[in-house]
């Protein structure tokens, strides 16, 4: 407590730190039983503003689909959905990423889906599961696809007696050919029936009858009927065909085999032939 001399001697002097809610003259400040004193406070003046960051935003990862034409995206989207579909949608695979890597494989997957479901046969597919699913190379399902081999196969078989190549079946099933398209490949090659016939359709060749306009089910038949067995196997077909042609007219009819020489005397010449 500070004092100062007075008239009277020492006396206190008004501190209010020393006695704190209490005015000048001993009493409590109104409304307060023991308040503090009010607070004092300072102007400062304004917030100071905080300096801006020179440092930018991060920027936004990059698309991956960048450059790549939305019909081209939505067409590989939906080419890899039904792929997958033909082999029941195996685990762990990415169809985003497949197919972001399909669209910007050069593959013409607007122009040709034969095309896209190769590559992705080729691509997505280990060699255990190409190997179960085969129908997948053309976006078949196993149904479709055991039906279309069957009917082409039995189309050519019965003008060669052969099925298909692997080959030749992929081309005839991304062609869809027809059994007017076969015939022209037994003859020709192609299915267009252009050129000149096969060495295999020519008179001299594996499948004579052909060149003649008759089916390999047609001199199979004939040779059964005439000979009463089965030939032992299409190269003693093929000579005994010769061997009828050789020795009788066939005329111009559609059924060559009625023109067939007496039972028994054609098949000792193919024997002969094929020996």
């Amino acid at each position: 407590m500070n004092v100062y001399e007075g008239d009277n001697g020492p006396e206190p002097v008004y501190n209010p730190q020393d006695t704190p809610g209490v005015n000048p003259f001993g009493r409590p400040y109104p409304g307060t039983s023991n308040p503090s004193p009010p607070p004092q406070r300072y102007d400062t003046g304004p917030p100071r503003k905080g300096k801006a960051s020179s440092k930018p935003p991060p920027a936004p990862p990059p698309d991956p689909w960048a450059g790549v034409a939305g019909a081209v995206r939505d067409q590989a989207n939906a080419l890899v959905d039904k792929f997958l579909a033909t082999v029941g949608y195996p685990q762990g695979v990415d169809a985003n990423g497949l197919a972001l890597k399909l669209a910007k494989s050069g593959t013409n997957i607007t122009g040709s889906p034969f095309d896209a479901y190769e590559w992705l046969f080729g691509n997505a597919l280990n060699d255990s599961q190409r190997q179960s699913n085969p129908w997948a190379e053309f976006g078949m399902g196993k149904d479709d696809y055991t039906q279309t081999v069957s009917k082409l196969n039995s189309v050519m078989a019965s003008w060669t007696g052969d099925s298909f190549s692997a080959d030749t079946l992929k081309t005839a099933i991304r062609g869809s050919w027809t059994p007017d398209q076969i015939r022209n490949f037994a003859m020709f090659g192609n299915p267009e029936g252009t050129g000149q016939l096969t060495a295999d359709a020519q008179f001299t060749g594996a499948d004579p009858w052909i060149g003649l306009g008759q089916t390999y089910t047609q001199t199979l038949q004939g040779f059964e009927t005439f000979e009463g067995t089965t030939p032992t196997d299409k190269a003693t077909l093929a000579a005994w065909f010769r061997f009828g042609a050789n020795t009788k007219t066939l005329g111009q009819s559609q059924e060559a085999t009625l023109s067939a020489p007496a039972r028994g005397s054609a098949l000792a010449a193919a024997g002969a032939e094929v020996r």
